[in-house]
């Protein structure tokens, strides 16, 4: 997702696919509120809720158990 506003075009690029599948993928977004459909069409703005999972989430830490256990 950009800062301001995702375009279809751009979307299908970034993925992969063709624009008929991105578009789906961003009616899919905004289904969840990450994305909103702008006044322009194919055009879509991103929310305060996608901005936030876009910019500032990170992957849970992986933890590693202290004791190994081996299988007996």
């Amino acid at each position: 997702l950009m800062e301001d506003r995702d375009d279809v075009e751009h979307v299908a690029r970034c993925l992969g696919c063709p624009e008929q599948q991105a578009t789906r993928v961003l009616e899919e977004l905004e289904q969840f509120g990450l994305v909103t459909k702008t006044r322009s069409k194919r055009q879509w703005d991103t929310t305060p809720r996608g901005n936030q999972l876009a910019f500032h989430w990170h992957p849970p830490r992986v933890l590693r158990p202290a004791i190994d256990y081996e299988g007996g």
